[in-house]
């Protein structure tokens, strides 16, 4: 698997304006300029993501794709004190996805096949296009923001699909 590792400030330019870590350096005078960010040229895909140790790179800030990402198993973390943020650049396909203390943001779609756990007030979920999980968990004040806008216009998951009415607890 090719992937870059560059400080924070190589890459601060490409995050989205809205997003937390983005703010956040802003606010606070660079304070993530030597922060270490996984970035993944392209389309990817992988069996897991550990979001504790991404792709086996310790005390990394962000992986950031610029592209499309498809998971095949799960997307996880166990540390959420401060986990290792994701930002897609484009749709996120996981079967499973258990999470929290990070920065979760997605440019495209959300899919996840079966769970998606958010847990703990550190963690945001922030999705600009649709979302859709078989279960969605949100606890301990876990954010979640879903914009459900989309470039292709539909969303074709199975199971629950989040929608502004039925996300608002149907």
């Amino acid at each position: 698997m090719n992937y870059k590792v560059l400080p924070f400030s190589q890459i601060k330019h490409l995050l989205p304006v809205d997003s937390w870590a983005y703010v956040r350096n802003e606010r606070n005078d660079g304070e993530f300029e030597n922060e270490s960010v996984i970035l993944l040229e392209g389309d990817t895909r992988l069996d897991s993501l550990n979001l504790d140790k991404p792709l086996g790179e310790e005390s990394v800030f962000i992986v950031l794709v610029d592209g499309n990402l498809v998971v095949d198993s799960y997307i996880y973390n166990e540390d959420t004190d401060g986990a290792t943020g994701l930002i897609v650049f484009g749709d996120l396909q996981a079967r499973n996805m258990v999470v929290g203390g990070q920065e979760i943001y997605v440019t495209g779609d959300l899919q996840v096949s079966e769970l998606f756990w958010g847990d703990y007030n550190h963690g945001d979920l922030t999705v600009a296009g649709n979302a859709a999980a078989l279960l969605f968990i949100d606890t301990e004040e876990y954010h979640v923001l879903i914009s459900f806008e989309s470039a292709s216009g539909t969303n074709s998951g199975t199971g629950m699909t989040l929608t502004k009415t039925c996300f608002k607890r149907c």
